[in-house]
């Protein structure tokens, strides 16, 4: 018998507010259908993973989650973050649209979970409550560089300029989130990675509780 015919086709209905998603897929581990069955099952349970890089397409199926289950009339989300960061835009969608959750009466918990780096660690200040396990690590550091292709010496100026304007927008955030100065943040972040422990984030604010 070979291996496709070992696969088992299975059905599931998960109701999500007033939604019936009915999930038609092949009980594999790989399959996408199967990990977005997981995700929906999570959500239900007001919980959304990202345990991946921040980049366009997650950013667009997070922003998307966070939506259904406002629309679903989840009250309180708790985000599991386990990243290495990724695009800064693409993070900057995710947190707006937690802040708007927050502003139309959600509780938003984030936690760190394994760790939560770059732009997981800005992540990480969108919630209410942020929290991060005993064994997590977390970083920040300054913006790097992005955009593609080869610029002339007039379009990197720009770039440059513009890297300094997204880094300062990020610093403000970890500033108000943490009750730190701009100050104190350019200083631990200049010229270098800051990792911290779960103990460390905690003495400086970072996260509110290890859990």
């Amino acid at each position: 018998m070979t291996e496709e015919c070992n696969l088992r086709r299975e059905k599931e209905e998960i109701t999500l507010g007033k939604q019936e998603i009915i999930f038609d897929f092949d009980k594999d581990e790989k399959s996408q259908d199967y990990l977005d069955m997981l995700r929906m099952r999570a959500l239900k349970r007001g919980k959304i993973y990202l345990l991946d890089d921040v980049e366009i397409e997650v950013a667009e199926r997070i922003c998307f989650e966070i939506e259904e289950a406002q629309l679903a009339g989840v009250k309180e989300l708790h985000v599991i973050i386990g990243s290495p960061g990724g695009n800064v835009f693409a993070g900057l969608a995710i947190f707006d649209a937690l802040q708007e959750y927050r502003e139309k009466g959600g509780k938003v918990i984030t936690e760190a979970r394994g760790y939560a780096a770059s732009m997981g660690a800005i992540l990480l200040q969108a919630g209410d409550e942020r929290t991060a396990r005993r064994n997590a690590r977390i970083l920040i550091h300054e913006v790097r560089t992005f955009g593609w292709g080869v610029d002339t010496a007039s379009q990197s100026e720009e770039k440059a300029k513009e890297m300094k304007k997204v880094n300062m927008q990020l610093v403000k955030i970890l500033s108000e989130r943490s009750g730190n100065s701009e100050k104190m943040i350019l200083r631990l972040i200049k010229k270098r990675d800051y990792w911290v422990s779960a103990d460390e984030a905690l003495n400086i604010n970072l996260i509110d509780k290890i859990v």
